[in-house]
């Protein structure tokens, strides 16, 4: 419960989810202490939802049927146009199945960093934030890696290139492989900045503590999972 709450008074309203965007870009640390007081999620999860949607829209249809294609015959095996077919209908931006994994997947990683982030602060270290303040400031900060899938969209449309998304995999020598530039492809700088975004969240909503308490366990839990993903892959790649 907010502070404000606690002592009987209604909190102001907070501005419209536009500016709430914006401010997470500009004022974060003004964005998160009204959102501490308010802790609204929906809305903006839903909006982020349809805004990823859009975004995946930018690159052709036809590209992404070679990236389909590529898959498949990756396989080993003869490719059939009905295996062509299935794999784009799911693989559609707009399809139910493409839709449900969003939502399923969004929610699913919000509440896994705001159940470690309430975890470290409040169950251990003893803070007084709540587990909906932390999936609230995670719902709005969740803005800025989807502003690096608009420029990565961006990017690929215009290059034809399905590899050209924005991750540090571009200071690896063209053509390199093996674990490090599995990693680095895996580094989006914008999800590295979503993470320092929420330390500013975890500063306003636990007094005392700093920017870099937050970020740097998010930063410590992407590395991790970037680096497990990196592992599989090589391991999977190389057999």
């Amino acid at each position: 419960m907010s502070e404000l709450a606690e002592q009987g008074v209604t909190p102001p309203p907070l501005p419209s989810l536009p500016s709430r965007i914006v401010a997470v870009f500009m004022s974060p640390a003004s964005l998160f202490d009204k959102l501490k007081e308010r802790p609204v999620w929906l809305v903006p999860f839903l909006v982020s939802v349809a805004l990823g949607t859009g975004i995946q829209l930018i690159v052709p249809a036809e590209m992404r049927m070679e990236v389909v294609e590529q898959q498949l015959a990756a396989s080993g095996n003869e490719v059939t146009q009905e295996q062509i077919d299935t794999a784009m209908s799911f693989s559609d931006p707009t399809g139910v199945f493409q839709i449900v994994i969003r939502v399923v997947f969004g929610l699913g990683m919000y509440a896994f960093l705001a159940l470690v982030l309430f975890a470290t602060f409040s169950l251990i270290m003893r803070g007084t934030g709540s587990f909906k303040q932390l999936f609230s400031a995670l719902c709005h900060a969740g803005y800025v890696p989807l502003a690096g899938a608009l420029l990565s969209s961006i990017l690929i449309s215009q290059t034809g290139n399905p590899a050209a998304a924005i991750n540090m995999g571009l200071l690896t020598p063209e053509g390199a492989s093996g674990f490090s530039a599995a990693f680095l492809n895996g580094i989006d700088p914008f999800a590295v900045w979503g993470c320092v975004t929420m330390g500013v969240a975890v500063s306003r909503i636990y007094e005392g503590r700093s920017v870099a308490a937050g970020a740097g366990l998010l930063i410590f839990v992407y590395f991790t999972v970037v680096a497990a993903g990196a592992a599989l892959g090589t391991a999977f790649g190389a057999g």
